[in-house]
């Protein structure tokens, strides 16, 4: 149904001086424009009833910018497309341009809230909406819809034009769009549509393959990768181990268990994917399993000081060389009494890292502050015992509780060890600490994960291929630039970027690109085989771009704090969560809640209990606006608004009626 906009609350009519100070400024403005040939700027005009007179009189289609002053995607469609000559002619030759700020004049605000800021409406000299477009865009894309709106107008056409054009984001790098699909490709091949799971006849608990699948169903619009994505933990949890929890390393092509060893990073991973799993159904048995896994953490790999040890290795266990599988189908008492299997007490920086993030992802997902406390637990003792001072993290120190293991291999000694500074302990500390300051606020934690950034770029990055290498060797060795490693830093880079500067670091972004770009030429990508999930999660990561969550207000306010709570569990994979000073988003004399990407904003979020509400409506805006090769979206059906619970104004006899 087509939207008649009806005139809400116009200004009082202006007076006779103020009428013909207009006439004067318009005629000398028609001067200035008839001396250089082109106005200088849009001519916007104010939302009342003379602007649509004299849009009847000249028999001229309406444009409306909606939008806020706070908004950044408002600020850049203003300073880069409304700055454009040839913008600037179309809109003032052949339009009636009015600019209308929504928090000013809130009536049109509502009027226009379902298409974000800022809307740019289209509308018959009538107030008869043509159509409507949401978020900032470019010259190079505003100028089509421009051309389109004027050669249906000619064609007498404009009532039919009621489309979906999905332009709404700037053009993807092509050469990541490319790779991305490449990726996609690959994994694809190697999904086993029987029993869920990547690869061979073997089924082995791959987190970072889920994650990528979940994420691919959320942004990109494709349902079924949910469901592979569930499928494939129904398997995972198949290898849970029911009398002691954990998950066995592998099991065969229906799950059954193959290889009952237990290794610390796979616990992690499925914690998260767990918890995620939680978040997408709702079902309390996936948080469940998470809290079961984490029981075999703390009952069999919890150091002494609150770290975690690496794997337990079922085959060497007290009474025997070998224990076949037997030994896992026996109850606790069972097991005990042939002895207990024997555990790599080495506490690794980057398994422990991928606990801490784990941990963090359950505290989202439950509410359960005992996760977090856990995780912040973890990272104090890994910053105390393992940063170098210099913003680096060591993977290993030697301790007392490793002597104890009968190891098959030596460690090396402490000596060779300290110098070292590795790229996969990096990265997954710094995704470590970033995950801790977007579930607490906390700016020590993004401090150290800038300064860790700095340590990467001064010891670990290539000037020649734009990636990092894996270690830096001694003397002038060659050098290392690993796939998933260089995937890692470049998502670790992505989210630092957003963190470290409203709407990105630019040089950050770039070195993120080029991290990706030095590792996915097509020979090195296939040498990979299914192991390219990292890979194809930091693509698709870098070309969707971030949910910007910010909560105007500080951590020691309550109600910021219940907002910024209530923002941590709200499930978008895409989520940057930040606390942030009044300025860029305006003071209302209360906390707030914003929620942006790259071109659309949200209205303030005032209540904790609204955010939820508030986030589904705009992820389906971004879904319905966002173009997307992969997309296999509902549109939204004629009749339906995205801001549904948002009620209308008053207008009388017209009414808006969408």
């Amino acid at each position: 149904m087509i939207r008649k906009t009806g005139f809400i609350h116009f200004e009082r009519p202006m007076n006779a001086c103020g009428k013909q100070r207009q006439a004067l400024c318009a005629l000398l403005l028609c001067w200035v424009t008839a001396a250089t040939g082109d106005s200088l700027s849009v001519l916007w005009q104010p939302w009342r009833e003379d602007s649509f007179r004299r849009a009847q009189r000249e028999n001229k289609l309406i444009f409306m910018d909606v939008g806020t002053e706070w908004c950044g995607a408002c600020q850049k469609q203003e300073s880069i497309t409304y700055a454009d000559r040839e913008v600037i002619a179309l809109l003032n030759d052949r339009f009636i341009s009015i600019k209308v700020d929504a928090e000013v004049q809130p009536d049109v605000g509502e009027l226009y809230s379902a298409w974000g800021w800022p809307a740019l409406i289209f509308l018959l000299p009538d107030g008869t909406q043509i159509n409507e477009f949401a978020g900032f865009r470019r010259p190079d894309r505003f100028l089509p819809i421009l051309r389109t709106v004027l050669d249906r107008q000619r064609q007498g056409t404009l009532m039919e034009w009621r489309t979906d054009l999905k332009e709404g984001a700037d053009p993807a790098p092509e050469a990541l769009q490319q790779l991305s699909q490449r990726i996609n490709r690959q994994l694809d091949r190697s999904f086993n549509e029987n029993n869920g799971g990547w690869g061979g006849p073997a089924r082995s608990p791959l987190p970072i393959h889920v994650e990528q699948a979940f994420f691919r169903a959320h942004v990109d619009g494709v349902p079924f990768w949910r469901e592979r994505a569930l499928d494939t933990l129904e398997g995972t949890a198949r290898l849970l181990d029911p009398v002691w929890g954990g998950v066995f390393a592998a099991g065969k092509d229906d799950w059954s268990l193959l290889a009952p060893e237990k290794i610390g990073w796979k616990q992690a991973g499925v914690i998260q994917n767990f918890a995620e799993a939680y978040q997408v159904t709702g079902k309390p048995r996936w948080l469940d399993l998470a809290v079961r896994t984490r029981g075999y953490l703390d009952r069999f790999l919890k150091s002494p000081d609150g770290t975690y040890f690496n794997s337990q290795d079922p085959f060497r266990h007290a009474g025997s060389a070998e224990a076949d599988h037997g030994y896992f189908q026996l109850d606790d008492a069972g097991r005990r009494a042939l002895g207990i299997p024997d555990v790599d007490r080495t506490v690794q920086t980057d398994n422990n890292a991928r606990l801490i993030i784990a941990f963090a992802h359950a505290f989202a997902a439950g509410g359960d502050a005992a996760w977090l406390d856990s995780a912040q637990a973890v990272a104090r003792r890994m910053i105390s015992g393992r940063n170098t001072g210099a913003g680096w993290y060591r993977q290993l120190v030697p301790g007392p509780e490793i002597g104890r293991d009968a190891r098959v291999r030596d460690l090396p000694e402490a000596a060779d060890l300290e110098p070292v500074i590795y790229l996969r302990t990096q990265v997954w500390m710094g995704h470590a600490l970033l995950a801790l300051y977007g579930t607490t606020g906390n700016k020590e934690w993004l401090a150290l994960a800038q300064e860790l950034y700095h340590a990467m770029a001064a010891h670990l990055l290539d000037a020649g291929s734009g990636g990092f290498v894996a270690r830096r060797p001694p003397g002038a060795g060659p050098v290392l630039v690993p796939v998933s490693d260089n995937a890692l830093a470049a998502l670790f880079l992505q989210r630092l970027a957003y963190y470290r500067k409203p709407g990105g670091d630019e040089p950050l972004l770039a070195q993120a690109e080029s991290a990706l770009k030095a590792v996915g030429g097509a020979d090195k990508v296939e040498r990979e085989g299914k192991m390219v999930a990292e890979l194809a999660l930091a693509v698709q990561h870098l070309l969707a771009g971030p949910f910007e969550f910010s909560v105007v207000g500080t951590a020691g306010d309550p109600m910021a704090r219940e907002l910024f709570l209530a923002a941590v569990r709200a499930y978008e994979p895409r989520k940057i969560l930040k606390y942030e000073a009044p300025g860029r988003y305006p003071d209302l004399g209360r906390p707030a809640l914003y929620i942006c990407t790259s071109t659309l904003c949200t209205k303030p979020i005032t209540a904790a209990t609204e955010v939820d509400r508030a986030l589904a409506e705009f992820q389906l805006l971004v879904a319905q606006t966002t173009p997307s090769p992969a997309a296999s979206r509902r549109p939204l059906p004629r009749g339906e608004s995205v801001n549904r619970s948002l009620p209308l104004p008053n207008a009388g006899e017209g009414d808006v009626t969408r």
